[in-house]
């Protein structure tokens, strides 16, 4: 292939063609992330709080961070530092307080899988 293709886009065809691309790359490096921080299970379940409504201090969720910043996965999102950060707030109140929706793999999680299943086969027995 040569030029010609490209040649042939519009402005507007060129940028929108790099938008796309753009969103692409930093949807492939969330979850690249998220799969960073189901790697490192151990670290986030031994995150301890003094009750169920205690909050995750600082230094805990920097701890995590000094962690998984070597990783090329955590460096990918380095110019979308409050995402990532958001990120992992919410990985980490997953982890603690497991719900469906905010399951890092909703909505093909099993619950929600297998939830699902059983609206579709109501007569079935597990």
């Amino acid at each position: 292939m040569g030029h010609e293709c490209f040649e042939a886009l519009t402005g507007q065809e060129i940028q929108a063609i790099y938008e796309q691309h753009q969103i692409e790359m930093i949807e492939k490096a969330k979850r690249a992330f998220v799969e960073l921080m189901l790697e490192h299970a151990d670290v986030f379940a031994q995150v301890q709080t003094a009750s169920p409504m205690a909050t995750i201090t600082q230094q805990q969720v920097r701890e995590i961070f000094d962690i998984l910043q070597e990783d090329s996965r955590y460096k990918a999102l380095d110019r979308l530092d409050q995402e990532r950060r958001l990120m992992l707030l919410q990985h980490l109140g997953f982890v603690h307080c497991p719900q469906r929706e905010h399951c890092p793999s909703f909505p093909n999680c099993m619950d929600c899988v297998v939830s699902d299943y059983l609206l579709l086969n109501p007569n079935h027995i597990i």
